[in-house]
């Protein structure tokens, strides 16, 4: 996970990174334990309960070529094919058994703490910067409805793979090879396929080299524009483009004044945790 500038840090104590291990753990299940007696609520009942898509294997390849929900009792604006895939192992485990389904999504938190863990590892070779961050992101209640939520796993999801593919342009920088390059972009379309705002992981390693003032790994980040290329090619051609509500689409510039409002509201819940809902209204995004 080392950057050039850290190649020759010292490797994590194996005791140190198994009590992280243990820590990240036994948090995310202390946290999250109560979830698992939640009922499918919302767009659960949509993209699960009467979703026949997630109910037959043969219907797997209409997943990756049709929008969220559009095979229940109302077809939905987004994309996002490895989420219901999801679901359908989900239900070839447990059927309908709610439990199961939350389960799964206090794991994926759990995995997504870890991996954060790695990445920060990766940036500041300080293995106790590395596990306060992680225990801090699995406890932090803004999380509630990304894991409580069944249909929030897809920001559990996106976030796993866009962390994996960053820890993988990391170690590129040190230890070149075809494998590393094939993982790190196989990893970004999953996130891609997984949640739209996967789009924005090309500007966050760039703000990675701005902040630690680090040359761009050029070949990597070519190699990382090949999914995002094929990823808009297949929304626009094959999926093609919905929106979220009837009637007119806002312009951009309509748009814009809500991009500063939500931003403002995302950096006050993340400082402020209180007055959380489920539902907070939102923008537009470019592929909705």
């Amino acid at each position: 996970l080392m950057s050039k500038r850290s190649s020759d840090a010292p490797k994590l104590n194996s005791k140190f990174l198994l009590m992280s291990l243990a820590l990240i753990v036994l948090m995310g299940v202390l946290v999250y334990a109560n979830s698992l007696g939640g009922q499918f609520l919302w767009d659960d009942e949509t993209l699960v309960q009467f979703n026949p898509q997630v109910k037959d294997w043969s219907h797997v390849p209409k997943i990756f070529t049709s929008r969220m929900g559009s095979m229940a009792k109302e077809g939905g604006a987004f994309y996002r094919p490895i989420q219901t895939f999801t679901y359908v192992l989900d239900y070839t485990f447990w059927r309908l058994n709610v439990a199961g389904y939350h389960a799964v999504n206090v794991v994926l938190h759990i995995l997504v703490a870890i991996s954060l863990c790695g990445l920060v590892y990766g940036f500041f070779q300080n293995g106790k910067i590395a596990l306060l961050t992680a225990l801090l992101f699995i406890a932090h209640p803004v999380h509630t409805e990304a894991v409580s939520y069944i249909s929030g796993r897809a920001d559990s999801l996106a976030a796993l793979f866009m962390i994996l593919s960053f820890i993988l342009y990391l170690k590129h920088h040190h230890k070149r090879g075809t494998m590393i390059l094939s993982g790190m972009a196989l990893c970004y379309l999953l996130a891609l396929l997984s949640r739209e705002n996967s789009l924005m992981l090309p500007l966050l390693i760039w703000f990675y080299h701005f902040a630690f003032k680090q040359p761009v790994d050029k070949k990597a980040l070519c190699v990382l524009l090949g999914p995002l290329g094929g990823y808009i090619a297949w929304r626009v051609f094959v999926i093609g483009i919905a929106h979220l509500a009837e009637g007119s689409v806002p312009t951009f510039v309509e748009r814009l004044p809500g991009v500063f409002v939500a931003l403002t509201n995302y950096f006050r819940l993340l400082l402020f945790t209180f007055d959380l809902h489920m539902e907070y209204g939102g923008i537009l995004f470019l592929f909705s």
